[in-house]
């Protein structure tokens, strides 16, 4: 009976984890197109990705190296993915403008 009690609470972070991530696909979609329509430059753009990928890094590397530390912080995973997506879509405008696609 215990070990259906554990199953039932990582079945439970686990569908937190997929909620956090999918809402944090979300937010990358809609951030992106955000930035895109404020009309900065390409340059800014660039640096305002950095600026995200790190503090998504940054955000998420203590949890990392933690036993199970990810599966009890679902808003937090949700929160890095989101700003690391963000960071390396806007690190990648140049690439696309390069491409001849729309940055």
């Amino acid at each position: 009976m215990i070990s259906n009690v554990r199953q039932d609470e990582k079945g439970i972070r686990m569908s937190q984890n997929i909620i956090a991530i999918a809402v944090a696909c979300g937010l990358i979609l809609i951030g992106a197109l955000a930035l895109k329509r404020i009309g900065l430059s390409l340059t800014i753009r660039v640096l305002i990705g950095a600026a995200l990928l790190v503090s998504g890094i940054a955000l998420i590397y203590p949890l990392i190296g933690a036993a199970g530390a990810l599966d009890a912080h679902p808003i937090r995973l949700g929160i890095a993915a989101a700003l690391a997506g963000l960071g390396i879509n806007q690190l990648a405008a140049p690439i696309r403008m390069h491409l001849g696609r729309p940055a």
